[in-house]
């Protein structure tokens, strides 16, 4: 067994896969908001990650419900169509609280920064 810093290697290496996965699972995230419809390839291509570790992390992300399949997309080739991607609006809610003197509001929004509800409650 081989020890650094008294920590045994073989975790130390599964904690780094953990957070380049993790890291990796919001750059495609992010980058599926910002250019959204997307495919597959084309985040592949921009992030330099291989199409399969794409494929695992797109299947991840559908899973949690943060991402959405939305339909094929134009084919530069003529090969098989994309499946363009986008962000689940629904996947999840941001709840925001803004406190002031005399009241304060309560609002909630959509991954797409959609306001779902919003009240306002005086002191």
């Amino acid at each position: 067994m081989i020890l650094y810093n008294g920590r045994n290697k073989k975790t130390r290496s599964v904690a780094s896969q953990q957070l380049i996965k993790e890291r990796n699972l919001s750059l495609v995230l992010k980058l599926i908001d910002r250019h959204e419809p997307i495919s597959r390839a084309e985040l592949a291509q921009m992030t330099k990650l291989s199409p399969t570790t794409i494929s695992s992390l797109i299947e991840e992300l559908i899973g949690e419900e943060l991402v959405i399949e939305t339909g094929e997309g134009k084919s530069e080739t003529s090969g098989r169509k994309p499946i363009m991607l986008m962000i689940k609006p629904s996947g999840r809610y941001i709840i925001c609280i803004d406190i002031v003197k005399e009241d304060f509001k309560c609002l909630v929004y959509d991954l797409k920064c959609n306001e779902i509800v919003g009240k306002i409650y005086a002191i």
